[in-house]
């Protein structure tokens, strides 16, 4: 299986492999990765941006003992800063949603016509309390990913180029 047909890697970039990488103090160069002093992946230097990246996460994979689809969850978390497009809310019912001031749930983000706009409605905590809708003044600062009615991430909508909408 290749590394971009895993729903984890969706959105990220080498570049952000690498960020990623160097925080954790690991060094991507132009031969191999190396950690604590030593090669843990060689490559040839002519190898490709991407070949590197995906040799340097299996690397990381074997050298901390974990899955390649936990390890790409650690440096993607799959949340999106700001509201989603309106093609990608076409496309998906449930949102997880993080919001600035620390509430995390599963919305229904639903468009109430030409003058409402979309709306975004937090579930009530119990049956003592209502649903309460956000504020759109905070949507630009809230995280999004779409979700199946379990909660569980499913890949971003794209376009027919496989560009995230």
């Amino acid at each position: 299986m290749r590394i971009d047909e895993l729903d984890e890697w969706q959105g990220l970039t080498c570049e952000s492999v690498s960020e990623w990488l160097r925080a954790q103090g690991f060094d991507m160069r132009l031969g191999g990765l190396l950690h604590a002093g030593g090669y843990l992946v060689h490559w040839e230097p002519i190898a490709s941006a991407r070949q590197a990246t995906e040799d340097a996460l299996h690397a990381v994979v074997q050298y901390r003992k974990q899955s390649l689809q936990s390890l790409l969850r650690e440096i993607n978390p799959r949340m999106r800063k700001g509201m989603p497009s309106d093609a990608a809310l076409a496309e998906h019912d449930e949102w997880i949603v993080c919001t600035p001031f620390g509430a995390t749930f599963i919305a229904e983000i639903s468009y109430g016509g030409s003058d409402d706009g979309f709306s975004i409605m937090m579930p009530p905590i119990n049956d003592h309390c209502d649903a309460e809708f956000i504020a759109e003044k905070h949507w630009p600062e809230c995280l999004f990913w779409p979700c199946d009615e379990h909660g569980n991430k499913v890949r971003w909508p794209t376009d027919a180029e496989g560009k995230m909408l």
